[in-house]
């Protein structure tokens, strides 16, 4: 009995060191987070560094994942995040319910809230990753040039309510991979199969595809900085701040 009643006081001890310790390395990991470099605002000069005269000349769409590191904002899950990324060219258009202006850029991503906000969106969200410049450090990405006919393929599926929604299966990885896949169906990516679609599973397929023989992916691509957060609900983009806590 004095032996048991040892070992469980041992093992309450370990425990509680264990939380501590996760505690602590989480809020370490989210100070260093903080220094990290945030994302440009679409200076002339930074646009001019990304390709001249090209830039804007053509509407852009990148996938990116940090397959296997988590952006330490909040407490993302830890196998990492997926999202989208769309550039803008001259012209104004309506992309899913958005309204994007000439040129503008914006991140297209699927986020599920936690227990602490039982109220808050799960499901598409634009903008949360790109107002935070984390989501750039080792991110792998790929790029292409859309065509009208693609550019109507995204805007479709971006009204269909069946993709906005989130949940551990149907994550924030399965919903880039999807949208991709079915606008750039001839760079077709893996993420893994239902129920395990994970970043670093697409983050190896990107690094793999290959174009003519030559690899595709790039790796830390820049994107300009956007803060106007908010959510797709009932046909409408409804500007929103997210929660502090996040999976993603």
């Amino acid at each position: 009995m004095w032996f048991d009643g040892r070992r469980k006081i041992v093992v309450g001890i370990l425990c509680a060191a264990l939380v501590l310790g996760l505690a602590l390395f989480g809020v370490i990991r989210g100070l260093a987070a903080s220094v990290l470099p945030a994302p440009h605002d679409c200076t002339d000069a930074f646009i001019a560094d990304m390709g001249g005269d090209d830039v804007g000349r053509y509407v852009v769409l990148s996938i990116y994942t940090t397959g296997g590191q988590a952006p330490w904002r909040t407490q993302y899950s830890f196998t990492g995040h997926a999202w989208l990324i769309l550039e803008n060219d001259g012209t104004g258009r309506t992309v899913g319910h958005y309204l994007l202006t000439p040129y503008e850029t914006i991140s297209i991503g699927s986020a599920g809230f936690s227990l602490f906000d039982l109220f808050s969106h799960s499901g598409v969200w634009i903008n949360i990753e790109a107002s935070q410049g984390r989501y750039v450090y080792d991110a792998t990405s790929i790029s292409v040039i859309l065509t009208e006919a693609q550019m109507e393929r995204l805007h479709g599926a971006l009204t269909n309510d069946s993709i906005n929604r989130w949940n551990p299966i149907n994550n924030c990885t399965y919903f880039a991979k999807r949208i991709w896949n079915y606008v750039v169906p001839a760079l077709h990516l893996n993420a893994g199969t239902s129920p395990f679609f994970a970043p670093m599973t697409l983050k190896r397929s990107m690094r793999e595809t290959l174009v003519d023989g030559v690899h595709v992916y790039l790796i830390r691509r820049p994107f300009c900085r956007n803060e106007n957060i908010g959510f797709f609900r009932n046909s409408r983009f409804i500007n929103a701040e997210p929660p502090p806590i996040i999976t993603l």
